[in-house]
């Protein structure tokens, strides 16, 4: 089997068993009796503790070779945390435990996955999105088996806690077997030796990295945190849990089509992240109104697939681009080490933002924050668009 061919496998089965687990986290142990403020600390927790990982990631998993290593003892612990959340959740502190344990293996997987697969596309000639595609693929196979079992169990007459109990074993499985994948996977060489040394302080010296890491931030961040939120803003106006499983299905299923059709038609540019940008705006722009009814909260949402279709095609190429094939893992983990500072921030005041001023006014501040970076990357793209792309052999 081709090494994209295994790529697109683990990609599958990683963000399959994910999406039966990790959206519905705060949903969970919302269902255990936990407060909003409780919940806003939990969420927090993720990304706080990615922040306080990241850097050693960064320094120790800096090549393919070590980043394929760590994605698979990794994914085999997270396993049996995930099955120890859903069997002592119902306890708070037994819960934060957790929640820390399984974010130290967890938060590896975006920069560290996202960088092997790039440079693996890169090394073959093929476009990231081509395998990125089966990321949205699985979380849409997930959201469409959470939301019929969600369906079946209510007309059973059962309580919403038993789809955890099915869906996460599930996805403890699915980590499982990626874990086992990895040792398959054949990590990518760089095309020539260089004697340049990679540090993270050269990293962050690179001005066209730092301008772009700071527009990611912005309009993912921002992205993040109210979507983090929103399961808990569509269950506060009376829907049931497993409707957000409806709602993700959609926005992943606008997903695949976006990536399917910038794949076909289009480069990884810097000129469709203005369009991405301007769909989260205009976004949550709609989520802070105070009258929105439901169906006009759910139909806002599923725009989000274009935002995250576009980015996940453009981003990760755009790096390797302005890094290079030897500096790429390193930055590509060092952006998301970014990302996770700015939303364990929001995502630990979440709850109590959202307590003292509502949900409306909560998506408001962030629809202002995405407005102004929108104006950001518009001059971000004239200084940079010059640079040359290299996405395939024929470019390299």
């Amino acid at each position: 089997m081709k090494s994209t061919s295994k790529a697109k496998l683990l990609l599958f089965l990683r963000l399959f068993g994910e999406s039966l687990c990790l959206p519905y986290i705060s949903l969970f142990l919302r269902g255990k009796g936990f407060t909003e403020g409780q919940l806003g600390i939990i969420i927090g927790l993720i990304p706080l503790t990615a922040l306080l990982c990241t850097p050693l990631y960064a320094k120790f998993f800096n090549t393919p070779k070590k980043a394929k290593a760590a994605l698979s003892v990794m994914g085999a612990v997270e396993a049996a945390l995930v099955v120890a959340l859903l069997v002592f959740g119902g306890n708070f502190v037994a819960a934060v435990a957790l929640i820390i344990a399984i974010s130290i293996m967890s938060s590896s997987n975006y920069g560290l996955l996202d960088s092997l697969l790039g440079l693996i596309c890169s090394e073959s000639g093929k476009q990231f999105g081509s395998v990125r595609v089966f990321g949205g693929i699985a979380y849409m196979t997930g959201s469409l088996c959470c939301f019929g079992a969600g369906n079946i169990i209510r007309a059973l007459g059962d309580a919403a806690q038993t789809l955890y109990r099915i869906a996460f074993p599930v996805a403890a499985g699915m980590y499982v077997i990626v874990s086992a994948i990895f040792l398959f996977v054949r990590a990518p060489e760089p095309p020539e030796k260089s004697t340049e040394k990679v540090t993270i302080t050269g990293i962050l010296g690179n001005g066209n990295f730092m301008g772009y890491v700071l527009f990611y931030v912005l309009m993912i961040g921002s992205m993040q945190v109210c979507d983090d939120f929103y399961s808990l803003y569509l269950v506060s106006k009376g829907n049931p849990d497993y409707l957000y499983s409806f709602v993700m299905l959609g926005f992943v299923l606008i997903e695949i089509t976006t990536m399917l059709v910038m794949n076909k038609f289009a480069k990884p540019e810097l000129k469709y992240l203005v369009i991405a940008c301007g769909v989260l705006a205009v976004r949550l722009v709609i989520q802070s109104l105070p009258f929105l009814p439901t169906w006009a909260l759910i139909a806002s949402q599923l725009s989000r697939g274009i935002t995250w279709g576009i980015t996940l095609y453009v981003s990760t190429p755009h790096i390797i681009r302005i890094l290079g094939f030897e500096k790429s893992t390193t930055g590509i983990v060092l952006c998301w080490f970014f990302l996770e500072a700015f939303t364990a921030v929001f995502k630990l005041c979440g709850g109590y933002i959202i307590s003292a001023i509502g949900y409306p006014y909560f998506y408001m501040i962030f629809a202002a924050l995405t407005v102004a970076d929108l104006i950001y990357l518009i001059f971000y793209k004239r200084k940079t668009e010059a640079l040359p792309l290299c996405t395939n052999k024929d470019e390299k």
